[in-house]
Parts: structure tokens; sequence; C-alpha cells
């Protein structure tokens, strides 16, 4: 059972992308499985928190300043805290807005994969990043400008939004996985 807690970090970070994946895939899903999809979106929050956790140590020889150590933990743990708050709401309307906070980890993904060449593999880089600023736009103006934006789009948009979200999570997920996997212990 120790074993479990005290993972070596490469591994520590392999599972929370395969778990990203796993739980954002279910949870696009929308199978209506009350308790099993707020468990499910839980260990999902944590390893999207881990994958940002992990993530300063895959790019601190980057030329990147130390402040993003202490950076990439308080971005873990808002990310972990308003996750875990989303989660308590699947299916119910959230009291507050968190799109703010999804924008502010949307700019910092962009950030972390434009210094991450040479670390993620370009097409998983570019993935993230053409991913998070279609995301960035489409949540964006939403928060912003209207709050009505997703009731209000044509149809015809929606294979646009969803490729937007497949290259974000494949970006994020297999950039982060692949890119622990070649890193040497």
């Amino acid at each position: 059972m120790k074993s479990f807690f005290v993972q070596p970090d490469k591994q520590q970070a392999k599972g929370s992308a395969i778990m990203f994946i796993f739980s954002e895939v279910y949870g696009a899903l929308e199978l209506g499985i009350n308790g099993l999809d707020k468990l499910i979106a839980f260990f999902g929050a944590i390893a999207f928190a881990n994958v940002i956790l992990l993530s300063y140590q895959l790019v601190e020889n980057n030329n990147v300043p130390k402040s993003w150590e202490t950076g990439t933990a308080m971005i873990a743990a808002v990310a972990l805290g308003f996750g875990i708050f989303d989660t308590a709401y699947i299916g119910t309307d959230a009291s507050i807005n968190t799109d703010g906070i999804y924008l502010f980890i949307l700019i910092t993904i962009i950030g972390f994969n434009v210094v991450a060449e040479g670390v993620v593999s370009n097409i998983w880089r570019y993935m993230a990043i053409t991913g998070s600023l279609g995301l960035f736009f489409f949540i964006g103006f939403d928060y912003f400008f209207d709050n009505l934006f997703f009731d209000n789009l044509p149809e015809w948009t929606f294979p646009i939004g969803l490729i937007f979200y497949i290259s974000w999570l494949l970006g994020i997920g297999v950039g982060t996985y692949t890119a622990w996997n070649k890193r040497e212990e």
C-alpha cells in the first residue's frame, strides 16, 4: 500500500496522464451514472492537477524561471480545487461560474507547451496549444461577453469545438505521457 503513495514521479505522471484522458473521455460520453460519473471526475481532477504539478520537472532545464516550480504547484492546487468543485455539481447547475479559472489554466497550458520545446514532442505541443487557444476562444467569449454563447451557437460549430477539445485532451494527455516516457530517471 505504501508503494502506491510514494511512486516515482515518472510513474505518477504517466498514470495521471492516462487517468486524465480516461476521465475526460468518460465525462464526454455523459452516461449519467451519477455515483460513477462523480467518482471518475474526482479522480480525473486529481490526475489533471498531478499532470500540472509534475510538469515543471519536464521543463526545468529549458531556461524557465525558478518561480515556475512554485507556480505550477499553485496552478495545480487551483485546478484540483475547482475540478473537485465542478465534480460536486455534475448533473446540476454550478452556483458559480468557474470559467475564469479554466481560462487561466488554458493560458498556463499554452505557456508550458511553448517552453516545452525539445521535451514534449512537437505534435503533442501543437495540439495542446491549438486546442487550448480554441477552447480559450469559446470559453472566453462566453465568459467575457455573453454568458449564453454556447446556448446560441449553431449546430455546425459543434464539430469545431470537438476538434479543439480532442486536440487539447490528446496534447496534454499523450504529450505528458510520452514526455515522461522518454525522460531518464
